[in-house]
């Protein structure tokens, strides 16, 4: 539970760091370092003693609630899991995969408590590969990931809850490479521009929340270079700035 009110917690100061450089000014203000923490699947149960030689295993809240169960070979989690709500009695699952020798292998699905699914993963030797997905309690996709041997490799795109697109980067082996495309919550373009090794790098443009031009010009290794145009709310050049 810890581990998912953190991942929560990462998309809620995400989403109010966007609002905050939507108010203030978006070149001075980026998101770098912003570092997106994944739900695990299998948090609940990690830790528990397997007493099983072979055969299923269960583990429980409590002795009438049912925790967890699976099969078991040699003493490894090996085969279909499925991990239940707490106070459930076993009829709410919380999420559900496959365990390849102890290892998270094949998809994982986590739910809300509404039965809605909460995340869609999909592990190789025990570490993300290919799309994780994460959605709202009501459906709306919230986050949308490629990784590759757990390292954010591919487009990173995160969402509105009403589904308005957020962000939507690219990223190789972790960090930034390529196209940065940041979005106001009325679907505007807050700013556009290219990254190189996790640092702003090229042609950066930038908008007031009406879509109107509000600042364009170069960055060079994380910093402006060159002549910078600045727009007024009208769309009109009202001064330039050298560094």
């Amino acid at each position: 539970m810890k581990k998912i009110l953190i991942a929560l917690l990462s998309t809620i100061l995400l989403c109010q760091f966007n609002l905050l450089t939507a108010e203030q000014n978006p070149e001075e203000t980026s998101n770098d370092n912003f570092t997106f923490i994944p739900i695990a699947p299998d948090e609940d149960i990690d830790g528990e003693l397997i007493t099983t030689e072979k055969g299923i295993q269960k583990f429980f809240w409590d002795k009438e609630n049912i925790k967890a169960e699976g099969p078991v070979k040699n003493r490894m989690k090996d085969g279909d899991w499925k991990i239940y709500f707490a106070g459930t009695e076993g009829k709410a699952i919380k999420a559900q995969g496959n365990y390849l020798r102890n290892e998270r292998n094949g998809q994982w699905i986590l739910y809300h408590e509404n039965g809605r699914v909460l995340s869609k993963q999909t592990f190789k030797k025990d570490m993300l590969n290919g799309t994780y997905y994460e959605f709202s309690e009501t459906g709306v996709p919230v986050t949308e990931i490629v990784y590759s041997n757990d390292i954010i490799n591919g487009v990173f795109k995160q969402y509105y809850d009403d589904g308005i697109p957020k962000e939507i980067s690219m990223y190789s082996k972790g960090k930034k490479n390529g196209a940065e495309n940041l979005f106001y919550p009325n679907g505007k373009r807050i700013s556009i521009g290219p990254y190189k090794n996790g640092l702003r790098d090229g042609l950066w443009k930038f908008y007031y929340n009406s879509g109107k031009q509000k600042s364009l010009g170069h960055y060079k290794n994380g910093k402006k270079t060159g002549n910078w145009k600045i727009y007024d709310e009208n769309g009109k050049l009202a001064d330039t700035e050298q560094y």
